[in-house]
């Protein structure tokens, strides 16, 4: 993530396609980054094994202002061709990470000063399902290979490509319309809490707007539906939970499920492995 620093950096697993390399490495970062790094000449795209670090903060220097630093998120892409200032406290984080040919995505950042703004403050917290779901499938495929691994690697990839095109696609064609921020703060603040997940008509409620107002609101402003940015923050607090000492029977209460059986096929619905399974390889 941050290359010519002091830090310890190991690669567990890695591959090269004809679209890009993919790796799976970790990081011992002992004392707190603060770091302005070079032009990558690939773009970057990461997704945290292990939960995102304290102080996740980021900033394109050559376009944003000094004091402009923006939360960086479980999924995030170090674009080619900017220079990115990195803030995080110490730790030990894991990622996937995807080097990716400019070239052939070209139009990501090929856009009006506007759109261009919008999709570097988009590129550091990537809110897509179908990207995350599809990192986290090349981390099995990895750690273990099966059957013509390089070919279903490589599609991987492709479609990796396809759904950030629409990603950045959506934030470009976003208009008037969206949630102003204190009404996506007070969603994320209820979504933050432990507990069974609240109901549309409780979120609708609490910021004065009837479900179907808030549902066609938000999903212009995070350009996926509140269903799955829900689903997404409870996989984020299971993994931060398993990532803790807690027994996974404590964790499965702690969210609101009925049972860890329950807990457990939701969780391996949505990540491909166990509980159990994330707990070892985290």
């Amino acid at each position: 993530m941050m290359s010519n620093s002091p830090f310890e950096r190991l690669t567990e697993k890695s591959a090269n396609t004809s679209l890009g390399r993919v790796e799976i490495m970790g990081l011992c970062l002992p004392e707190p980054v603060d770091k302005c790094l070079g032009i990558s000449r690939e773009h970057l795209l990461y997704l945290h094994l292990t939960p995102r670090l304290n102080g996740a903060r980021a900033s394109f220097v050559d376009r944003w202002a000094k004091n402009r630093f923006e939360d960086v998120g479980q999924v995030f892409i170090r674009p080619a061709g900017f220079a990115t200032h990195f803030r995080a406290d110490p730790g030990l984080p894991r990622f996937i990470i995807c080097r990716l040919d400019p070239a052939r995505l070209a139009t990501w950042f090929d856009e009006t000063a506007s759109a261009l703004d919008q999709r570097l403050a988009g590129s550091l917290n990537v809110r897509s399902a179908r990207v995350s779901a599809l990192l986290r499938r090349l981390v099995q495929e990895l750690r273990q290979p099966g059957l013509a691994s390089e070919a279903v690697i490589e599609l991987s990839i492709a479609q990796i490509s396809i759904e950030l095109d629409r990603f950045y696609f959506a934030i470009a064609a976003r208009t008037n319309g969206g949630l102003p921020q204190w009404r996506l703060k007070l969603i994320d603040e209820r979504l933050s809490q432990y507990g069974a997940p609240p109901t549309l008509a409780e979120l609708a409620q609490l910021v004065n707007l009837s479900v179907r107002q808030l549902t066609r609101a938000f999903r212009t402003s995070r350009g996926m539906s509140l269903g799955t940015y829900m689903e997404e923050r409870r996989i984020q607090q299971a993994r931060q939970l398993l990532s803790s000492d807690i027994e996974i029977k404590e964790v499965a209460a702690k969210l609101g499920f009925a049972s860890p059986s329950s807990f457990t096929y939701m969780f391996r619905n949505a990540t491909g492995e166990t509980p159990r399974d994330y707990r070892q390889h985290g």
